[in-house]
């Protein structure tokens, strides 16, 4: 169960880690055009199919940082390297599919799919496991005589 409980709760960090991340990344590195309609696909599809290099970059430095937290956040809870794992390989998948789907270079692409799984692996490096709850046995005092 905290294995379960582990890679849940790993990818709503991570989710959490792409939203802050990847806003940072987009706002410091695009500025949208004047009248943009966020409700016509079209014109959302023609800003990402322009995305200069410098956002694409930044992009995957966020999705980075996303499987960093939720491989992080995964192992702490469920104590286990393989948990940091799963949970950086969804990150990664998530973000490879978004990357196959949208308009951009191969190299941004896979970029996107490598930088969540080097989040992994650095969180895996950094991030030590939890140690187990110790259990309060207590000598008993030895017998006076």
């Amino acid at each position: 169960m905290r294995i379960v409980a582990g890679i849940v709760v790993g990818l709503i960090a991570a989710i959490v880690a792409a939203i802050i991340a990847g806003s940072i990344a987009f706002v410091t590195t695009i500025s949208l055009p004047p009248g943009l309609d966020a409700n016509d696909m079209r014109q959302v599809l023609g800003v990402l199919t322009d995305l200069p290099p410098a956002t694409q970059a930044a992009l995957a430095a966020a999705w980075l940082i996303s499987g960093f937290c939720g491989a992080a956040v995964a192992k702490l809870i469920a104590r286990k390297t393989w948990a940091a794992w799963a949970t950086a390989a969804l990150v990664a998948i998530y973000f490879g599919l978004n990357g196959l789907v949208l308009p951009m270079p191969l190299w941004a692409k896979v970029a996107w799919f490598v930088g969540a799984l080097l989040g992994g692996l650095f969180a895996n490096r950094v991030v030590g496991t939890a140690p187990a709850v110790a259990s309060a046995e207590v000598e008993a005092p030895p017998a006076n005589p």
